[in-house]
């Protein structure tokens, strides 16, 4: 039945390219969304600054794309991977998923919603197939007044954790400014979902403050600390001196629970006179200095905390690169780390019909025990090819590492490699005019 299932989608996806070939649609770029059921190791870049806009892949200019109302697509994908951890092993797989989703805009409002299926057959490993995936995302924002807005984001998923596979991955643009990494666990599934929310208002010409607020859910099904919960609320204010200096304050704070139980796993952060330079019309430069405060393990420490950001953002190129030394949590356990987090992004377009997307994290921290530390290392890079208008050929390779020594927590050094390549089909009969 699969083989046939997989026979019929494969005609469908020949008989398309027959067409009329048009470059893909590219649609203004929207805030991105967590990639379903895709392990995050390493912390997130920080937010795009309002009025900014940068490159999306050519799967997230259709998806997002507000003249698609409502929109189907079909991928397959073929998998290697080779894992090497408490259960080492060399996985093949193929995988269908599927997607639907809609877009709306009023005069005042946007909406995007989505929700894929996936499943996946090993291949020579029959006791691991009947494997399904869950994802889904909802994105609303409002302008509430003239110089008032508000959005709200949800993303949940249910799935095996292959790590560097994700079908329909999205890559994520974080919307908090204490960074939080997901420890890497033994091949189960995770249920994970993030909200967040967030008003921003103008205060004065020159003056523009935000309010924002976000909680993660992580529940593992055979760990010890099956479920983490984390809880981050923050205010930032920025006052523009110049067109090309701004001066940005910003205080957070961000609280762990394991299983409805409260944990002394606590941080509090704030930034005081940080810099944002407008390099030039596309290029800029942030420099923060600040006071981090944990308390854990009953303890109450204090640390000097500085991030530093360049980000280059045009229709057709984005690049970022993050530097953050200070505290960060794992998110299940809800232990704070103390030491370095790194992050590269890069995605470019060519040609409106290829899109070359490159991503990198790096942690290194020490815990608050002797001799305890966290490293773990992650990268991926794809491309995506466009054959025509509704007709994409991806591919795609991730590396991830993970070492950790003498934490209070058991986690497996793991080191896994992962390519894949893919067809994805939008069903052009259901897209918008």
């Amino acid at each position: 039945m699969i083989k046939k299932y997989f026979a019929a989608s494969l005609l469908v996806a020949v008989c398309s390219v027959a067409r009329a070939q048009s470059p893909p649609a590219q649609s203004p770029p929207a805030e991105q969304q967590t990639p379903p059921g895709q392990e995050t190791s390493g912390s997130q870049p920080p937010p795009l600054e309002p009025g900014e806009s940068g490159a999306v892949s050519l799967v997230e200019g259709i998806l997002d794309n507000t003249a698609n109302h409502l929109g189907f697509s079909f991928s397959m994908y073929e998998m290697r991977s080779r894992f090497r951890g408490s259960q080492s092993s060399d996985l093949a797989a193929g995988a269908l998923y599927s997607q639907i989703f809609t877009n709306r805009r009023g005069r005042r409002s946007s909406l995007h919603l989505d929700y894929g299926f996936g499943y996946t057959m090993y291949h020579g490993k029959s006791g691991l197939n009947n494997t399904h995936s869950h994802s889904g995302s909802a994105s609303w924002e409002v302008r509430l007044a003239r110089y008032t807005s508000f959005s709200l984001t949800d993303t949940i998923s249910s799935s095996p954790n292959d790590y560097g596979f994700s079908p329909g991955g999205r890559s994520q643009i974080g919307t908090y400014t204490i960074y939080s990494q997901e420890v890497l666990v033994d091949r189960q599934r995770l249920i994970a979902n993030t909200l967040t929310a967030g008003v921003k208002q103008r205060l004065t010409k020159k003056i523009n403050a935000s309010v924002f607020g976000r909680h993660d859910y992580l529940r593992f099904s055979r760990d010890d600390f099956r479920g983490g919960q984390g809880f981050q609320v923050g205010v930032r204010a920025d006052y523009q001196i110049n067109g090309w200096l701004h001066l940005d304050n910003s205080y957070s704070t961000y609280l762990n629970t394991i299983d409805d139980k409260l944990l002394s796993s606590t941080i509090h952060r704030l930034d005081v006179g940080g810099f944002r330079f407008k390099v030039s019309r596309n290029i800029q430069f942030t420099a923060k200095a600040g006071v981090e405060y944990t308390r854990y393990l009953r303890n109450g420490q204090t640390f000097a905390g500085f991030e530093g950001v360049i980000s280059r953002n045009t229709r057709s190129n984005s690049i970022l690169i993050l530097y953050h030394r200070g505290l960060s949590t794992i998110l299940g356990p809800g232990t704070i780390l103390q030491g370095h987090n790194a992050a590269l992004s890069i995605t470019q377009n060519f040609l409106s019909r290829f899109t070359l997307q490159l991503d990198g994290s790096y942690v290194r921290g020490g815990g608050f025990t002797p001799d305890s530390s966290m490293e773990n290392i992650s990268a991926n890079g794809g491309l995506q090819i466009g054959l025509q208008s509704n007709l994409i050929a991806s591919t795609n390779f991730g590396f991830v590492s993970q070492h950790l020594r003498n934490l209070p927590f058991v986690a497996p050094d793991i080191r896994s490699y992962t390519a894949f390549v893919g067809l994805q089909y939008l069903l052009p009969t259901l897209r918008g005019r």
